[in-house]
């Protein structure tokens, strides 16, 4: 028998979660320019969690998006270095296979991807080469 899920326990969108961003900076600014006294006004007209906003005013917890930065498999400049390589592969004839994409990346940072890491990121590095 498994558990039942909560009914809101699911990982946020990237849309709302970047609202979400932008609300929690706007609160931030909103105490440090001085429109509101407390960081608990503050949370509640821009509707964030004190707890949050105060603990990103403290430096306890960061943004998704900069903790993500830490856990990326490839910095800018090897991303770079990776769309440079797929422009090179590009130029010939064959197309790029995802085997084949992997072994780039590890050939550029020296560390292995996962088996689904090619599928999620080579849509991305499509893009850039149109």
């Amino acid at each position: 028998m498994g558990r039942a899920r909560c009914k809101g326990a699911h990982t946020p969108t990237p849309s709302k979660a970047i609202q979400r961003e932008s609300r929690i900076q706007e609160a931030l600014a909103g105490v440090q320019g001085g429109t509101y006294k407390s960081y608990r006004a503050a949370a509640k007209a821009h509707q964030v969690s004190f707890q949050t906003l105060h603990d990103r005013a403290t430096g306890r917890h960061q943004s998704i998006q900069s903790a993500a930065r830490k856990r990326q498999l490839l910095s800018p400049s090897q991303e770079a270095a990776l769309l440079d390589w797929c422009r090179l592969n590009s130029s010939f004839t064959t197309p790029l296979h995802a085997r084949a994409f992997r072994t780039g990346v590890f050939e550029i940072c020296h560390r292995r991807p996962g088996l689904n890491w090619p599928l999620i990121n080579l849509y991305r590095f499509i893009m850039h080469l149109q």
